[in-house]
Formats: structure tokens, sequence, C-alpha cells
């Protein structure tokens, strides 16, 4: 992970870190950087020196087609067109191999939405698990993304294969467990299940919820206070429950931002 606190704003991107970032040989240092990058620029210089250029231009056409869409969306986009690639590509393994060590953040992006929607969900957990346990921000929050339709659409076999994640010694991944199951989350499509009946994702809750690291401590909290613009009652019963059961300075953190906004509220 780079060292260098990046830009507040895209236009005060210093051109030589850009033009880094857009020819694919640095990784973004923040969200702003993130939002510069030049994916058509991109995917033109990372994609002929692996022996890809054939699909350069249908690429290209399509980001131009998507011009007025988020960088999310052209990011799940052209995950999903290199798995169509790689698919029947004679060298696909060593091809995504490349793509998901490669140098620039915004590449892995690409390769964690390559994720099969045929696989099963034990596959697509061990797919995604290299890019949900990355050193960059940017491509863990790509992983959990990626994940996340697919589980919406087996619920609780999806939560409970998730409990070996809760309980991982990465926090990284412990992390994305929780993440990939927020009722709400952030830039992704709500669980309509979760939004009415949050006690799905309790005993996934209950693995971390005196976990020693604040990355994963925020999640969880996120995780309930998403639960309690629905399911109010039902966060303060769980928060109150875990009090006295666990009445360490990590789950008091966890409930304080838990409950933040319904405090607010009184």
């Amino acid at each position: 992970m780079t060292e260098r606190k990046g830009a507040r704003r895209i236009k005060d991107v210093p051109l030589q870190i850009k033009a880094g970032l857009d020819a694919g040989i640095l990784q973004t240092a923040n969200l702003t950087e993130w939002l510069s990058v030049d994916m058509t620029a991109l995917v033109s210089a990372v994609f002929p020196p692996m022996g890809l250029e054939e699909f350069v231009p249908e690429l290209q056409q399509g980001l131009k087609d998507r011009s007025k869409e988020g960088i999310l969306k052209k990011t799940v986009w052209i995950g999903q067109k290199i798995a169509q690639i790689l698919q029947t590509h004679p060298r696909r393994k060593m091809l995504f191999q490349k793509m998901a060590a490669h140098p620039s953040d915004m590449i892995r992006c690409f390769a964690a939405f390559s994720i099969s929607p045929h696989a099963s969900f034990q596959e697509q957990l061990e797919f995604i698990y290299p890019f949900a346990a990355d050193a960059h921000f940017g491509v863990r929050e790509c992983a959990f993304m990626a994940l996340r339709p697919f589980l919406a659409t087996q619920l609780k076999q999806g939560m409970a294969w998730l409990h070996p994640w809760a309980l991982s010694e990465d926090p990284r991944i412990r992390r994305c467990a929780i993440e990939v199951s927020r009722p709400r989350g952030v830039w992704c499509a709500h669980i309509g299940e979760l939004r009415s009946h949050p006690e799905i994702g309790l005993p996934l809750l209950e693995l971390v919820r005196a976990d020693a690291e604040k990355y994963v401590q925020d999640s969880v909290s996120n995780w309930l206070h998403d639960a309690s613009k629905s399911q109010p009652d039902w966060v303060i019963s769980v928060c109150h429950r875990w009090t006295q059961e666990s009445p360490c300075p990590e789950t008091q953190r966890i409930v304080k931002r838990a409950l933040r906004t319904l405090h607010a509220k009184k």
C-alpha cells in the first residue's frame, strides 16, 4: 500500500501520479485517486502487454457507452467482460493470476468482479478470499461487493458459510464476512430479508461482538446501525444483552456506535 496521502480533489491529483495510475504502474492512495483513474487509458495500457490487445477496442467502446455511469458500475462491467474473455481463453489461469496480482489496485478490482455467477457459494468464497485479504482498501471493498449479490440469493445457508471467515485470524477476512452481509451496505443494493429479519445475521455477529480490531468493530457496529433503521427494538435488545454478557471495551465501543442514531433521536 502506498504511503501517499492522496489529493482531496480529483483536480488536485498531480499529473505524474495521474499518469502512473492510468498506466497501471501505481496504486491509488485514497478514494479520490481511485475515482480519478481513466479506465479507458488503463485497459489500453495494461491489456496489450498481456496479449489481450484484441479485446481493447470492445472495452473502450463499452466504457464510452457507459460514460455517464459511475466508476463502480464500470468496474463491475469490466470484471464481467473479463470473466467472459477468460472463460474460453487458452491462457485463462495465467492471465487471471496476472490480473489478481497486478500492481494496479484497479486491475485487481476488475479481477475481483470477474467472479463466476455459476459457481457454488463455497467456490465463490474461495475465489474472493485473496481479494478480501488484499492490502489495498479499494480491492477489499470490491471483494465484498462482488460476493454480496450471491449471498442475497442463498442468505441463510450463505451466512453459515461465512462463520469460518468471522473466526479467521486475518481481521480483513473477518471484516469482509460482516460487510458482505450488512442489511443496507454502502454503494450496493440492500438485502431486504435482512432489513426485515436481522436476527438471521445474529449468529455471525456473535462471533465478533468483542473483536480486538477497530476495523472489524466498525463493521459490526455499522451492521447493527443498518438494522436499527428498520428494526430498532431488536438492535436495542441485542446491544443490551451484549453489554451485560460482554462488558469489555471492545463490545462497549461496538454498542455505542451501533446505537448512535437511536441515541441522537432521544
